[in-house]
């Protein structure tokens, strides 16, 4: 959380009201009709030629056109959220600017209806229809990381004097692009978090302590200029973004590919299982090998690897807390199986490998 009094001020009195109103929890997407409630609250607009990469996204459901935003992740794959996406006539959702609507649509498979980590969406259109699109992040998140949202949602969820009710007032109103700041304030169960400001107010500058609402959801968060998240949604005081390091994201983007996302696998990986193998005996007719599994790349914010093997091992879980040796896991067998790696990360995050060990 930013060590700022002004925002202080404004946060504890909406932390208080989050306890007493259930009601103010934000929804999905924004609607031309009807006010939404995720915006980039106490954003800066921009041009549309800023983060060419998002754009806005319109469903069609019965007379109405709901916003969100999204981003392009290679030339014809839009990343957004889940509950911004018709899967059943693809066709319901197009990009506002151009009118291009998909061609196909999907959802995370675990995603039931709910905000969390596989509130994912993909959309995808013809090729060729983005011309700039955004890097996703490799390494992984942390507390503390200065980060960028951009959204189409409106630019306040102040309440009116009868805040109990729920209504809100317009603020700036949606499908204006807007941008603002804040930093990563926690991380769990696939969630990047942080607290900001609902709106205006001249003790905060314009830009900064910002928050995501509706027309937003979807849209993205930047670390360090890259793609590590994406909106799912929040409080009035705390927005929710989808972690795209997650292990659940990070099978989404395959699952992406295998429908005909053209993503670049150059920025894919965070972690990798890497094996190494060497001849140790023979007994009978008999080969036994001599194997090592390791774990290779971002391995900053790794603790421990807990390692579990076939059924024929007499252990078959072994926990290795040793990052200076890679977390190396040394054994001698003759036939290859699945190995799975669940990882325990900083902050109480998990993520779990599957490697297939191969022996001549």
């Amino acid at each position: 959380m930013p060590p700022n009094s002004n925002y202080l001020a404004w946060v504890l009195p909406m932390r208080f009201w989050k306890l007493l109103a259930s009601t103010l929890l934000l929804t999905a997407c924004g609607s031309k009709r009807e006010l939404s409630a995720s915006k980039v609250t106490n954003g800066v607009r921009i041009a549309e030629g800023e983060f060419p990469a998002v754009r806005q996204i319109l469903r069609r459901s019965g007379s109405s056109n709901y916003i969100c935003s999204g981003t392009f992740i290679s030339d014809n794959a839009l990343l957004t959220a889940a509950h911004c996406v018709d899967t059943q006539i693809p066709w319901n959702n197009r990009l506002e600017s151009t009118g291009e609507h998909a061609l196909h649509a999907w959802r995370h498979l675990d995603y039931h209806g709910s905000m969390g980590g596989s509130d994912l969406g993909l959309l995808i259109f013809p090729d060729h229809t983005a011309t700039e699109f955004a890097s996703i992040r490799a390494a992984l998140p942390k507390k503390g990381d200065p980060l960028v949202i951009v959204g189409y949602g409106n630019n306040e969820v102040w309440t009116t004097s009868s805040w109990w009710s729920g209504k809100q007032i317009t603020g700036s109103g949606a499908g204006i692009k807007r941008k603002g700041s804040n930093v990563v304030a926690s991380l769990d169960h696939g969630m990047i978090r942080f607290y900001g400001v609902p709106g205006r107010t001249p003790s905060i500058t314009p830009g900064e302590n910002v928050l995501s609402a509706s027309g937003d959801s979807g849209g993205p968060l930047f670390i360090d200029s890259a793609l590590a998240g994406i909106t799912s949604g929040g409080w009035t005081d705390i927005a929710s973004y989808v972690d795209l390091t997650s292990w659940d994201s990070l099978g989404f983007l395959d699952f992406a590919n295998s429908k005909g996302a053209h993503l670049n696998r150059a920025d894919r990986p965070i972690l990798n299982a890497l094996q190494s193998v060497s001849f140790d005996h023979h007994e009978g007719r008999t080969s036994y090998w001599k194997w090592t599994i390791s774990l290779q790349g971002d391995t900053e914010q790794v603790l421990c690897v807990n390692y579990h093997l076939d059924q024929t091992f007499q252990d078959q879980s072994r926990r290795n807390c040793d990052r200076e040796n890679d977390f190396a896991l040394t054994e001698i067998g003759w036939g290859g199986f699945t190995i799975r790696l669940d990882l325990e990360l900083t902050q109480g995050r998990r993520m779990t490998l599957r490697h297939e060990l191969k022996l001549p």
